[in-house]
């Protein structure tokens, strides 16, 4: 019947004025019912304009449809990547439940494409996926529910409720965890595996009061025995009652030493000497036993402080330690510092059986975390620092379930995979979120989907996940230039591979040639990237975004990237401009600096040597007075000489620009492995990855021949060794020195060693030995390394080849402040 209806539509040129009408012909395979419903809506309803109908086509997801009336397109492209994120963000949760339930069948690769054309269609394709991932969800729980029974038998009826409760909340995982170690397991293999302490119905009663019903039960009220009474065999339950005792009584050092020791003891940490020390107004001890193994990856602290006051007043000072006061919280609890509360009670819960028997030391310890760590900021608990290589999602799924536990806001698998999915899993990202997703202190609750939807769909938190982004690549902003560009170019697609060479092409096609700085290096920005994570090198020159979460952050609501590309090269060429100033001016300033320690070094050789022919007289022999005789005419004709050694007419010492220090090195290795042959190994360990370095290349090659020189020269004092020089390049940690940093080279030799007696004057012209040379190679090397913001030392590790040991450190920022 609605065929000549449906034919008549299609040759009507202003169809597009009844979007439904629009939407029922779209269908495949169509759908006879929505037209006619379309036809009837449309003959009730005025006409849309073309605008209006645009709007309602895109909210109804028919993209296709709304391109055919060719306007508002940026409304459409809106509308499309916002479904697009969605659909993602299910496929990501679909994918991470088929793999938990053994479902190996990849998602349809036609989703996304379909997602681009019709919302519908790609609805469809999702729920079928959804329906064979629930089947196989079923599947998996009758299995591990049967397992479940036959482990448990009838001796661990409480591990059995455990693992059914795991599997009625969707946790699949959690259950196989618990059923692959078995019930007689006491690790806290999972949150849901660690059951929480029942709430203390007591509240208002006098401690005193209810520490007497532990000694006669029978006067406590009903079901205080079977609720609240640790069982007889409970050792360090009773031991930590005894301790509450105590401090109640009167708090003492010995007491507050008792008490310190029944909580390591009740998390399993026994044997650790905790005396306490009497400070103004209470008494300090220390706790050893709040640390996990399984949580190490956290932020937790590794330290912690039990505060038992004796009057109100301000809190001992701890520095970054966590200082656990014992008693309930203030109204105003102390800001800025790493402070939790510990009322009684809630170490009467920790001590309570569960379901007739004692909780295990692992379980009563994450009860306790759970107390501290539920009243302090998410920083605490979430760590900072970037994932490793070869820590994957897996790792970082554990970490976010086991914080949301610690903070107070358990959150399901559901919400922990969608959060993973919007970050990338990427640390940085994940704490912007957390800091944002997790209420403050005393407001927390569990993080629901709903929650995750809600803040998925507020603009502020992209934004501020893109402040995070920034903050990321502060040190980086050639990184920040290229990431912009790819995520330009392949949005949110992490399968998209790119190369260098593309990345180049990239950049090249957004920026002028001439609007870069000269110092722009994709190779660098490409090791940066990887280096924070945000990219990952899947081949030796193939890379792809860390996943559709890094897109997601570079591209808030509002944000034009090439506008915002554009503004980054600026930035980027102004701050090229004042490092390249900063350099040049400490280059010269080192140069003038430079020329007057020279020629003081050139005096002070002289007068020494001079001083060591009057001091010997005639025991000097003939040929070691002729060498000091050559020497210090060597040391007169240099002084004599004009302009000095090193010239500020120089442009060598002055110019800095980008290098690459493993490439640098490679060369000296190279150059100095020709020049001696097969009579000295000189041996070289350097990364492939680049390592950037901004200074003169002309005083780093002084810095780095002179060390090698000086290696080798040194082999001749210890002729029946092997003749090996060592060169290594490491990466070392911010320090104060380098805040960002540090590139070292290390040096080492074969030599004899630098003799104790010799140490203190190490980096004197005046040689130690009488080999005819000037011992002016160290003293230049050093120069030129500070010369290029560097340091120069030796070695506290003595060489792994016998000899000497140098380290020449240079800034791992390509900026100066």
């Amino acid at each position: 019947m609605t065929d000549p209806v449906r034919s008549a539509a299609l040759r009507w040129p202003d169809r597009w004025r009844l979007p439904d009408l629009l939407t029922a012909l779209a269908g495949d395979p169509p759908d006879d019912t929505e037209l006619a419903r379309a036809v009837l809506a449309g003959l009730a309803d005025p006409p849309a304009a073309p605008t209006d109908a645009v709007r309602r086509l895109a909210a109804a997801g028919e993209f296709t449809c709304a391109e055919t009336l060719d306007v508002n397109a940026d409304a459409i492209d809106e509308a499309r990547q916002r479904y697009r994120r969605d659909t993602q963000h299910r496929i990501a949760l679909l994918s991470a439940r088929a793999h938990q339930v053994g479902l190996t069948e990849p998602p349809p690769p036609g989703i996304l494409a379909a997602a681009e054309r019709r919302s519908a269609d790609a609805d469809l394709m999702l729920d079928e996926l959804t329906a064979r991932v629930d089947a196989a969800a079923r599947a998996q729980a009758e299995r591990l529910t049967t397992d479940a029974a036959r482990l448990a038998g009838t001796d661990h009826p409480d591990w059995l409720a455990t693992v059914r409760e795991c599997l009625a909340a969707g946790e699949i995982v959690a259950a196989q965890r618990m059923v692959a170690h078995g019930p007689s397991s006491t690790e806290a293999l999972d949150p849901l595996a660690v059951p929480r302490p029942s709430p203390w119905p007591y509240v208002g009663q006098p401690l005193p009061h209810v520490l007497a019903w532990y000694d006669d039960p029978d006067e406590g009220t009903a079901g205080f025995r079977d609720r609240w009474l640790p069982p007889p065999a409970d050792r360090d339950g009773w031991r930590l009652v005894t301790a509450l005792r105590a401090v109640a009584d009167e708090v003492t050092a010995d007491t507050v030493t008792i008490l310190a020791g029944a909580v390591d003891a009740l998390c399993g940490a026994d044997g650790i000497a905790h005396r306490a020390r009497p400070m103004p107004g209470g008494y300090l001890a220390s706790l050893g036993g709040l640390v996990d193994g399984r949580l190490s990856r956290l932020a937790l602290r590794r330290s912690t402080l039990l505060w038992v006051p004796t009057d109100p007043g301000p809190l001992p000072a701890s520095g970054d330690e966590l200082i656990l006061v014992y008693g309930p919280a203030p109204a105003d609890p102390p800001l800025g510092r790493p402070v939790a509360y510990l009322p009684e009670t809630e170490l009467l819960r920790l001590v309570a059986p569960h379901r007739g028997s004692a909780p295990s030391p692992r379980h009563r310890l994450i009860n306790l975390l759970r107390i501290v760590y539920r009243q302090l900021p998410v920083d605490t608990v979430w760590p900072r620092r970037s994932r490793s290589r070869g820590e994957g999602l897996d790792r970082a799924r554990d970490d976010l379930r086991w914080t949301f536990d610690l903070l107070g806001g358990y959150a399901p698998s559901a919400v922990v995979e969608g959060l993973l999915h919007e970050t990338a899993g990427h640390p940085a990202l994940l704490l912007a979120a957390l800091r944002t997703l997790v209420p403050a202190p005393g407001e927390r609750a569990p993080i629901t989907a709903d929650d995750l939807t809600d803040w998925r769909t507020r603009p502020q938190n992209r934004h501020r996940q893109r402040e995070a982004l920034t903050d990321l690549l502060r040190g980086a902003p050639d990184a920040r230039v290229l990431l912009d560009a790819v995520v330009w170019a392949h949005g949110d697609d992490p399968t998209a591979m790119f190369t260098a060479a593309g990345a180049r092409e990239l950049v090249a096609e957004l920026v002028a040639p001439t609007e870069l700085s000269p110092s722009f290096n994709v190779d660098v920005a490409l090791a940066a990237a990887v280096a924070t994570g945000l990219i990952r090198r899947t081949t030796p020159d193939r890379y792809v975004l860390a996943g559709p979460g890094v897109a997601s952050a570079a591209t808030a609501p509002g944000i034009d990237l090439v506008d915002a590309i554009r503004t980054e090269v600026d930035t980027l060429r102004e701050t090229a401009d004042r490092t390249e100033h900063a350099v040049r001016a400490r280059a010269q300033e080192a140069l003038i600096r430079g020329q007057s320690h020279l020629i003081a070094n050139w005096v002070a050789a002289r007068a020494g040597l001079h001083r060591t022919l009057l001091e010997a007289g005639d025991d000097l022999p003939d040929d070691v007075r002729r060498q000091i005789d050559t020497r210090i005419a060597e040391l007169d004709a240099k002084l004599n000489d004009e302009p000095p050694y090193w010239d500020t007419s120089d442009e060598r010492w002055l110019t800095p620009d980008r290098h690459d220090l493993a490439a640098v090195l490679r060369a000296t290795h190279s150059q100095h492995q020709a020049a001696c042959g097969s009579a000295v190994d000189i041996r070289l360990d350097c990364p492939d990855d680049p390592h950037p370095v901004y200074l003169p290349e002309h005083v780093l090659r002084i810095a780095l021949d002179n060390l090698v020189r000086n290696a080798v020269d040194a082999l001749d004092d210890r002729p029946n060794a092997a003749p090996v020089v060592e060169l290594r390049l490491t990466r070392e940690a911010a320090s104060e020195r380098f805040p960002d940093g540090a590139f070292a080279v290390h040096v080492e030799d074969g030599g004899a060693g630098i003799p104790d007696g010799h140490r203190d004057r190490l980096w004197s012209p005046i040689p130690f030995s009488t080999k005819g040379t000037t011992g002016q190679g160290l003293t230049d090397a050093r120069w030129s390394a500070e010369h290029c913001g560097g340091t120069l030392s030796l070695a506290d590790a003595p060489s792994r080849h016998g000899g000497a040991h140098f380290v020449l450190r240079l800034s791992a920022s390509l900026l100066v402040d």
